[in-house]
């Protein structure tokens, strides 16, 4: 009986160790999964603004420069609204 006893406690600890190495293997490789998208979210989103940034650098230039709205909105890709509220 005290054999199966310290059988039973031992197939308990193998258990409990393994769901909570299971538990941390999970966990880090979601972590790096999450840092890993939000790093390429973040650098899309980077990207988009520095070409939006540009595009708004060549309108104003334009702008000064007296070239007509439609022509800016097409060379800059921003549209008669924003060029105007340059």
């Amino acid at each position: 009986y005290d054999r199966y006893i310290e059988r039973l406690a031992d197939e308990q600890s193998y258990y409990e160790s393994t769901y909570v190495r299971g538990h941390d293997e999970g966990h880090q490789k979601g972590r790096k999964t999450g840092l890993r998208e939000g790093h390429k979210k973040g650098l899309q989103e980077g990207h988009e603004q520095g070409a939006k940034n540009k595009a708004i650098e060549i309108a104003k230039a334009l702008k000064v420069a007296g070239v007509d709205l439609a022509t800016i909105a097409v060379a800059s890709g921003l549209s008669q609204q924003e060029i105007k509220a340059l």
